[in-house]
């Protein structure tokens, strides 16, 4: 079984950042729209400034509602995907996409890389290539059994013994120094 890890950086770290911009500079507007309010010099109208702090603080709040609906927990077995709570039968896959600009579905002008799978129900899944750290997985599992309808065999993985890697360097670096 495969389970999805969300990427620190690129999914919290981010998401944190961006949530105190927009929250930051609707706090800044709201800031100034009360300055502006309270000097009774109004040559800014205070009403304007106000509203967009409000949108910044929508956007704000959108983001994070959408960061965290687009990044379900991603488990994959033999017989079935589930994104979330919603599971589906490998079978039911009409089409998988590995790779492309797929709607991020903030402000309907997002793309992100990723991968998009569509159902024989009209379903479509998105997986985001930098929300999660293990997306390649996901990508060589559906690759193997969905598109090349071939058994998946984990990848072996490889140990590289420092002291060794350290010590061929060396040997290369040094064989190099006397062709040159």
């Amino acid at each position: 079984m495969i389970v999805t890890k969300k990427n620190f950086i690129k999914f919290y770290v981010s998401l944190v950042i961006m949530s105190l911009v927009s929250f930051g500079l609707g706090s800044l507007m709201l800031y100034v729209s009360f300055k502006i309010f309270q000097s009774g010099n109004v040559k800014l109208d205070p009403f304007f400034m106000f509203f967009f702090a409000l949108v910044f603080f929508y956007l704000g709040v959108d983001l994070i509602i959408k960061y965290i609906k687009n990044a379900p927990k991603i488990s994959i077995d033999s017989t079935s995907i589930s994104f979330g709570s919603e599971k589906h039968k490998l079978a039911d896959i009409k089409k998988v996409k590995l790779t492309g600009k797929i709607p991020f579905k903030f402000l309907k002008i997002f793309y992100k890389e990723g991968a998009l799978i569509k159902f024989k129900n009209g379903t479509k899944k998105y997986i985001y290539d930098d929300i999660y750290s293990n997306t390649w997985q996901v990508k060589l599992f559906l690759e193997k059994v969905v598109i090349k309808n071939e058994v998946y065999q984990r990848p072996k993985v490889i140990r590289i013994n420092d002291f060794e890697l350290k010590k061929q360097l060396q040997k290369h670096i040094k064989i190099y120094m006397q062709l040159a």
